[in-house]
This record gives C-alpha cells, sequence and structure tokens, in this order.
C-alpha cells in the first residue's frame, strides 16, 4: 500500500501543478466567451445591432525593428568572444564582458531603430 502511495504523489504533484492552471484558465476564458456571447444576443434582442471591435494598426516597423535587435545582437556577441579571446579572464568575468557588449550593441540598436523611423513616422502622421 505504501508502494502505490509513493508512486502517485508524483503524477498528482504534476496533475496539481499543471492540470489544475490550465483548467482553471480555460474555464475562465470559457466563462468570459458565454458572458460576451450573452451581452450580444441581449443587444440584439433589444434591435441594436453591437459593432465589432476596431482592429488596432499594425506596426508597419516591427520587422525593421527586429532586423536592428538581430544585428545588435550578433555583433554584441562577436565583439564579447573576441574581447573575451585577447586576454584571459576567468568565466564569471567572460560571461559578464559577452553580456554587456551585448546590451550595449542592443541599445545602439534601439538607438539606430529611432533615428531610421523618426523621420518616416511624421511623414506617416502627416499623410493621415
Amino acid at each position: 500500500m505504501a508502494d502505490i502511495l509513493g508512486e502517485l504523489v508524483p503524477i498528482i504533484a504534476i496533475i496539481c501543478a499543471v492540470g489544475l492552471p490550465v483548467s482553471l484558465g480555460m474555464y475562465l476564458g470559457l466563462i468570459s466567451i458565454r458572458a460576451r456571447y450573452r451581452e450580444r444576443m441581449e443587444l440584439i434582442k433589444q434591435g441594436i445591432v453591437p459593432q465589432n471591435a476596431p482592429k488596432p494598426t499594425p506596426n508597419k516597423y516591427r520587422a525593421l525593428r527586429n532586423g536592428f535587435l538581430c544585428i545588435g545582437v550578433a555583433l554584441g556577441l562577436i565583439i564579447g568572444f573576441v574581447v573575451t579571446q585577447c586576454a584571459t579572464y576567468t568565466e564569471e568575468a567572460e560571461a559578464l564582458i559577452i553580456g554587456s557588449s551585448v546590451l550595449f550593441f542592443l541599445g545602439i540598436a534601439y538607438v539606430l531603430f529611432y533615428f531610421a523611423t523618426k523621420n518616416n513616422k511624421e511623414i506617416d502622421s502627416d499623410i493621415e
């Protein structure tokens, strides 16, 4: 009997740790969808046609931003590895050098992205 309980404890723990939050999330999602559906049906019964929520305009510069960030990460890694190979450092110092160079080049990439799109955003807002 003790062996069976000892084998069931990990299974019950996994079910509680994973299954309960997932099932709770699904339950709350279904309640939300059902409430929204009932509200729309009540409006339709009263003769009011509910409009769909407007979709936000997509960010046209998302791919450009991601490209800048990928280049920043790549340059940061390359420079970090080159610097750590030029001298002998401890493992902790190497990790700090590589991490700081990646963050530095990510910051530069964000600044370059801002300057690259600053004038285009002003032009886009003038057109509208």
